[in-house]
């Protein structure tokens, strides 16, 4: 098979959602304020289907590796600059073969189903080089079909940049220009965060993957161009300790209201423990532009 088949072969046939007529349609919107319907969507999500849609994509493991990370040949990309060495990258990790090969975690993804309003699968693959990060991310609604993208972290640069592609008949075409991968994705690589723990496969990666993330610092986005203006920064003191210009993290903006309320309501921010009660009011506030 070759990589560039791996969609056809990875897609199957439309599979009724099982809350079909719950909610409403799906939309990109960041959800208002009030009870929402998404967490209970997660929270009813059939174990059984969720384990059909990974086998019949082909992304049951067939053995354990010792790193989530594959490697990505020394040469690739490296004496090629700019966005044409991250290309170049993209297409030596795909001549390695089919993705689902190597080592990979699945998950019930959290933000993706809130902002959608329906489960969405998240298939996750790693290589590297001294000069790349390569990610490949499968992705698919439970009544949709799978979806490749790719986030290149070139290396090479300081700042460490990330530039994001869409694969579209099999070609991957850079999807960040208006600033849509930026609102989930601020300081490039994410951290794992599973909608539930007991749908995950892939568990012993986990750890690996979100430790490595953590550690990153600086990293910019790739936007084809200068940085749009976003307004102000974020200016809530439980946060801007990582979250600013200049700080490990980089700043955050309203644009990103949906990944900081998901991330707050997690637990997972702060990392160090709960934001303070003046904090997550005035956090609210900012958000909401008061």
């Amino acid at each position: 098979m070759t990589p560039r088949r791996l969609l056809a072969a990875a897609a199957c046939a439309a599979i009724p959602l099982v809350f079909a007529t719950a909610g409403p349609p799906p939309t990109a919107a960041e959800p208002g304020p009030g009870p929402q319907r998404w967490p209970e969507r997660i929270a009813n999500v059939s174990t059984a289907e969720f384990w059909k849609q990974i086998e019949e994509g082909g992304l049951l493991p067939t053995r354990t590796y010792d790193s989530f990370w594959r490697p990505l040949p020394a040469e690739a990309g490296r004496d090629t600059p700019g966005r044409a060495g991250a290309l170049a990258a993209l297409d030596a990790a795909l001549g390695a073969g089919d993705l689902r090969d190597g080592p990979h975690v699945e998950m019930l993804d959290y933000e993706g189903s809130h902002v959608l309003g329906e489960p969405q699968i998240h298939s996750v693959h790693g290589f590297r080089n001294d000069s790349f990060d390569v990610w490949f991310l499968l992705t698919k609604t439970f009544a949709g079909a799978w979806d490749q993208w790719a986030l290149v972290q070139d290396k090479r640069v300081t700042p460490p940049l990330a530039s994001f592609f869409h694969y579209e008949q099999g070609k991957p075409v850079l999807s960040n220009v208006k600033s849509d991968c930026y609102r989930c994705h601020s300081n490039g690589p994410r951290a794992l965060d599973p909608g539930r723990q007991d749908l995950v496969s892939g568990w012993e990666y986990v750890d690996e993957v979100n430790d490595y993330c953590r550690s990153l610092v600086g990293v910019q986005a790739d936007f084809d161009g200068p940085k749009p203006e976003f307004g102000p920064e974020l200016a809530v003191a439980d946060c801007t300790g990582c979250h600013a210009t200049g700080a490990d993290r980089g700043p955050l903006h309203r644009i990103q209201a949906h990944a900081i309320r998901a991330a707050i309501a997690r637990g997972r921010m702060p990392p160090d423990g709960r934001i303070s009660h003046e904090g997550s009011i005035a956090l609210e506030r900012w958000l909401d532009g008061k």
